[in-house]
């Protein structure tokens, strides 16, 4: 895989959008919807379509809460709307889909839809309607959330033979995600699966990830990780097999055979990544999109300069 996909993914998301790929709202339920505290910085516009006028937005922040309510609001230089509604459909990771009540104050029909992110944020917002005048509204996020998460409301102690680590990631090795309402429903199902050897859980998305080995730790205060008993990291001593030898191998890809991609902060988190999962032979990081790729077979190399790969020796 390379960056094309990754963008490709991308685009997938946003014509689903523009397409109005709706939900039915009775299959949304009160456990499902998503909850979130996020603001950003980015760019956009509000238009009054028709020659009304358009204002050029810089800053957006949205609200979602357990009840399935929504608060945006958007701001620039010379304009400052809010804008309050419903979620009306919910796909269990990052798109929602909105019908507005008011906006800027006024009863409106608009809907349209808010694109999260899987670090507590959100990547894009669009909105559009008739009333109270024929408008439009587009967002795009640039950067971290700004906004600090609430604290978490979890219980005093993980279940007997699981670690519990606050503001702490565990990336890669993801073999199942879930959406779970609570912390310990994730902790309690990695305990209950011979599979699992370390999880993670993200406080404003709810969905919890399993892993068939156990990352290394990174920081991350919207995450809580854990690890079981008798694994590295755990209670019980370690028993990765993390000391393999990785080649590096600069401008090559080598394509196919991924069965696991993600986000990383650099190469070496994506090596070691590879370096303590026993099903990974080699591995492609993206030094632009920072995005880094395990297989399960060595393949052939090609030529890339945006890529590094390798293989355990």
């Amino acid at each position: 895989m390379n960056r094309t996909l990754v963008r490709l993914r991308a685009i997938s998301l946003a014509l689903a959008g523009f397409c109005g790929i709706l939900f039915v709202a009775e299959g949304v339920t009160a456990q499902e919807y998503p909850r979130l505290a996020a603001r950003h910085a980015g760019s956009g516009t509000y238009e009054i379509r028709g020659g009304g006028g358009t204002w050029e937005l810089a800053d957006a922040r949205v609200v979602l809460d357990d009840q399935g309510r929504a608060s945006i609001a958007v701001s620039g230089r010379k304009i400052q709307l809010e804008m309050s509604g419903r979620i009306v459909g919910w796909n269990g990771r990052e798109h929602v889909d909105i019908v507005l009540d008011t906006f800027d104050g006024k009863a409106t029909t608009a809907k349209g839809w808010i694109a999260l992110d899987r670090r507590g944020g959100f990547e894009r917002i669009e909105f559009d309607g008739q009333s109270p005048v024929r408008l439009g509204v587009t967002f795009r996020s640039k950067g971290a959330n700004l906004e600090p998460p609430p604290p978490p409301v979890r219980p005093p102690s993980p279940p007997s033979g699981m670690t519990e680590e606050p503001n702490v990631n565990r990336r890669g090795a993801d073999y199942r995600h879930f959406t779970s309402e609570t912390l310990g429903r994730c902790q309690g199902t990695c305990k209950g699966d011979t599979r699992c050897r370390a999880y993670s859980y993200n406080l404003n998305t709810r969905i919890c990830y399993l892993k068939s080995q156990v990352p290394g730790p990174s920081s991350d205060r919207a995450v809580i990780s854990g690890v079981k008993e008798g694994w590295n990291g755990g209670p019980g001593g370690g028993h990765e097999g993390g000391g393999s030898s990785l080649t590096e191998e600069r401008g090559l890809d080598r394509r196919g055979n991924d069965y696991s991609d993600f986000r990383v902060r650099d190469l070496r988190e994506c090596q070691d990544s590879c370096r303590r999962d026993d099903r990974c032979r080699a591995y492609t990081y993206d030094t632009i999109e920072r995005v880094c790729w395990l297989k399960d077979r060595v393949n052939s190399e090609q030529r890339n300069r945006d890529m590094v790969t390798g293989y355990k020796e």
